[in-house]
């Protein structure tokens, strides 16, 4: 695991901490970034099919099976920052208990993909939205 980390400014936080996602991919192959590469989460200008967010996404992931193309079958994972004064410890906790597994569990489905599956990037969203978590997935070639 590689993980790069910024601090937020006041009044911002990331959905957990580097310890809870040290604790689930400590021994994975994958990039882990907090608010380093980005601090706001952004499409990518080659998505064509995108899942109409509502909120914030306050995660991402993505795995790319392009053959040929730099960082195929590489592993990325951003936190962003949280400006919501409303998410507190609680949500916090939600998030460790339910979705950080959620995301664990998306790695290790695109991990067991067979050689022959699509080619595209894989994408896993969490978004906070209205006070609670949604999840979308897509991909595009």
């Amino acid at each position: 695991m590689e993980l790069k980390t910024r601090k937020t400014n006041l009044q911002e936080k990331y959905a957990c901490s580097v310890k809870a996602v040290k604790n689930m991919f400590g021994n994975e192959n994958v990039y882990i970034s907090f608010g380093y590469l980005s601090r706001e989460f952004s499409f990518d200008s080659s998505d064509r099919i995108r899942p109409k967010i509502k909120g914030t996404v306050i995660t991402s992931a993505s795995t790319n099976k392009r053959d040929g193309f730099p960082y195929e079958n590489e592993y990325h994972i951003s936190f962003y920052v949280i400006k919501d004064l409303i998410y507190d410890v609680k949500n916090e906790e939600t998030f460790i208990k339910s979705y950080l597994p959620l995301l664990y569990k998306w790695y290790q489905e695109m991990l067991a993909r067979p050689e022959t599956a699509p080619s595209g990037v894989e994408n896993f969203l969490i978004e906070w939205v209205n006070g609670d978590f949604e999840t979308h997935s897509y991909r595009y070639h």
